[in-house]
């Protein structure tokens, strides 16, 4: 009978506990969205932020705000958001046809004395600069202002930004596409290397997310030298070249993908192929993917 009782208690202390979790979760972290791609689910002391896409679903979460105080355009504390700003910035690098909206919020009633422009514009062009400086292309950049109605309560701190990913207009979509599948790559060579640099580097992203969209698509890689040497080695010389930039394609997730290499050695110039600099800009590896 002991035992039984000591059974019982501990299933109502069981129930207790599951039903006070339930109404806490229940009671305070249901959020609400806005048309701006914040969600804000109120904690008694936390609020959460969530950055949602076009079509409404979450990308990413936070747990602060972006702090702004009233009358200038600084934010206070942007340096907590390194890993946020670092989580975007990949997002946006392997999601060509995306972009960011950072819409800076302003009272009326605040006054930029020195550039006469809205705060709110102020606000979200710090962000983009932030952005900016981690390498992202202008294109994945818009920045908004809005007025938001007792942004500041007895001139305390607020939350003066939000971010939602958005798809970028079908024209800019063509025009980065038409620059993946017609690309010119300037690389280096030492003892039949690849001297791999960012240009390189960058342009595989790129190449993995296209060809993803478009996997029936062929590589066509051309070696183009200067005209150093004989005629006939310069076309060895670019097809080899071309051969190590195709492996190097396929060792960065390039595998599957059709490619063809071929040379056209010194015989179709860019540049003044009797001059340094013309020599460098005539050594180059062609890109076109059909």
């Amino acid at each position: 009978m002991l035992n039984y009782l000591k059974a019982f208690l501990v299933f109502l202390i069981w129930a207790f506990i599951a039903l006070t979790t339930h109404y806490f979760i229940t009671s305070h972290f249901l959020a609400d969205k806005n048309s701006k791609g914040v969600n804000v689910t109120k904690n008694n002391s936390t609020t959460n932020y969530y950055i949602t896409n076009y079509n409404n679903d979450t990308i990413f979460s936070y747990s602060k705000a972006f702090e702004i105080q009233k009358n200038t355009s600084k934010i206070l504390n942007i340096a907590d958001f390194t890993t946020l700003f670092d989580t975007i910035k990949f997002y946006l690098k392997n999601h060509y046809g995306n972009e960011l909206l950072i819409t800076g919020f302003y009272s009326e009633k605040e006054k930029d004395s020195v550039r006469f422009k809205n705060l709110g514009a102020l606000r979200a062009e710090a962000i983009k600069g932030y952005f900016q400086n981690l390498q992202i292309d202008n294109y994945q950049l818009k920045t908004f202002s809005e007025v938001q109605d007792n942004l500041f309560k007895n001139n305390s701190n607020s939350s003066g930004i939000a971010l939602k990913i958005n798809k970028i207009p079908t024209k800019i979509t063509d025009s980065i596409e038409q620059k993946i599948s017609n690309k010119r790559i300037y690389v280096n060579f030492k003892n039949n290397e690849l001297i791999v640099n960012k240009s390189i580097v960058n342009y595989v992203i790129l190449l993995r997310q296209y060809l993803k969209k478009y996997p029936n698509k062929t590589i066509y890689i051309t070696g183009h030298t200067d005209n150093n040497g004989y005629y006939q080695n310069n076309l060895i010389i670019g097809l080899n070249r071309a051969n190590l930039v195709k492996n190097y394609f396929k060792i960065n997730g390039l595998g599957n993908t059709k490619m063809i290499t071929s040379s056209k050695g010194e015989s179709e110039p860019i540049a003044d192929k009797n001059t340094l600099e013309g020599k460098a800009i005539n050594r180059r590896i062609e890109i076109k993917i059909n």
